[in-house]
């Protein structure tokens, strides 16, 4: 299964926000909108994190919508470990990695993430997760 995330404040929803969700339903075989709780580099003004998912759902019922505490790639891997989606766990971190990886190395929860990944993912999933723990240390 193919997921597709779209991450943002919605803060309005726009026009542009619903297109790439739509868009991206050719490509996958579910969209889920992640907004953030919190964002760590900017303050929410306007809609509140309510008002933002009510609309959001209303605007369609053909992608899910979540909330994560953060933005950031290891945030929304986290979000993909509790809702059991390993396999998107693992292609978040790496983004991660290659975004920032001294993020990965440097956060204790981030190792144990990814050991808990390594040990918990399907086979398919399962290599990638221990060498990526492996690379950021996890096992140190």
């Amino acid at each position: 299964m193919k997921l597709g995330v779209l991450a943002g404040a919605f803060n309005p929803v726009t026009r542009a926000h619903l297109a790439l969700a739509e868009a991206a339903l050719a490509h996958v075989d579910e969209v889920v909108c992640v907004t953030p709780r919190v964002f760590p580099h900017k303050e929410f003004h306007g809609a509140t994190l309510d008002h933002r998912l009510e609309m959001l759902r209303r605007a369609s019922d053909r992608y899910r919508v979540e909330v994560t505490e953060g933005g950031l790639f290891i945030d929304i891997a986290r979000a993909f470990f509790q809702w059991g989606k390993y396999g998107q766990a693992c292609t978040a971190l790496r983004a991660a990695e290659q975004t920032a990886p001294q993020e990965l190395a440097a956060q204790a929860p981030v190792r144990t993430l990814a050991r808990n990944l390594a040990a918990l993912a399907p086979p398919s999933t399962r290599r990638d997760a221990a060498h990526l723990a492996d690379r950021i240390g996890a096992y140190s």
